[in-house]
């Protein structure tokens, strides 16, 4: 499966993370940015590489959007076809605003 699994320590406004197949979306002073993520699901798959354990600064005002494949995944709308990450973060971008 794709995830993300983050440890925020509040007192130095830091985040540490690993993330699988998915980035973090960071919304900050209204732009969009990606965080780095590994391009390898967790569990089975080719290879024995290890997740790298990441690291950010996070300022008042910022927001984090985690989430999964099955955003981008689902299949709808009135033509039947898969959402993708673009309208996930064109959504995520509106709803600053």
């Amino acid at each position: 499966f794709d995830g993300i699994i983050i440890c925020f320590d509040k007192a130095v406004g830091k985040i540490t993370y690993a993330a699988a197949n998915n980035s973090i979306i960071l919304i900050r002073n209204g732009s969009l940015s990606e965080l780095a993520y590994d391009k390898m699901p967790v569990g089975l798959s080719e290879g024995e590489n290890s997740f790298i354990s990441r690291e950010i600064t996070v300022n008042k005002g910022d927001k984090l959007y985690l989430y999964t494949d099955g955003y981008a995944d689902q299949f709808g709308g009135p033509k039947g076809k898969k959402f993708k990450y673009k309208q996930l973060k064109t959504i995520v971008l509106w709803k600053q605003k």
